[in-house]
């Protein structure tokens, strides 16, 4: 489920792939593509070299390739070649993207934590709805220095559901100090910095008794 340009040690299953590769446990592997294979040439061959001391081939389903020959391997390597720049090419496309839009101070990925709620233009507004929530835990939090005792008394209060790791996230959370992705002045503060970080402090000194 990882794109074939990621080193293939952040592979998961492909490393584990190896490990059959390495003991022998079968002889051909099968894949639909190359581009599916492989997307990275300086990892392609260094694949290649285990694979052709244990003994194993591959097979695209969909294509035909020739790893015997001098013209064949030049055909695998040309066409690595184009796969590895489309996806380099894919890669800085999104990186300009996600720079214009945090130039514009959009918000990119990920869910708001109760409290913030995003405008029709992706800005990180405050949610009046929720704002009294998200000032309540804050509050809460400081004053018993207690995630469990935070946790209980939302639930209670508001009558939601809310999990221990969601008060620790929406603690840590810099959006509500106003700061995003190392921009201070990403979206408005619904509290400030320097009780963010006091918060912070406070959260070092948590430690959860099992």
């Amino acid at each position: 489920a990882l794109t074939a340009r990621k080193k293939f040690t952040r592979r998961k299953e492909f490393v584990r792939l190896l490990d059959g590769v390495r003991a022998h446990s079968f002889d051909l592997i099968l894949f639909t593509k190359l581009d599916r294979w492989f997307r990275n040439i300086g990892d392609y061959h260094k694949i290649q070299e285990i694979l052709e001391a244990n003994g194993v081939q591959w097979k695209a389903i969909t294509e035909s390739y020739d790893t015997t020959t001098t013209n064949g391997r030049l055909h695998i390597n040309i066409r690595l070649s184009v796969a590895q720049d489309e996806c380099d090419r894919d890669s800085d496309r999104i990186k300009d993207v996600f720079t214009y839009k945090l130039k514009n101070k959009s918000y990119i990925s990920g869910n708001l934590p109760r409290g913030l709620k995003l405008d029709p233009e992706k800005h990180v507004i405050i949610d009046p709805e929720w704002n009294s929530y998200a000032l309540d835990m804050f509050d809460r939090f400081e004053s018993t220095c207690s995630m469990r005792n935070t946790q209980l008394f939302l639930q209670d209060k508001y009558s939601v559901r809310v999990s221990y790791s969601t008060i620790v996230r929406a603690l840590k959370n810099t959006l509500f100090m106003g700061e995003y992705r190392g921009d201070p002045e990403f979206c408005v503060q619904m509290i400030s910095r320097e009780r963010f970080f006091r918060i912070q402090k406070l959260i070092q000194m948590n430690v959860r008794e099992r």
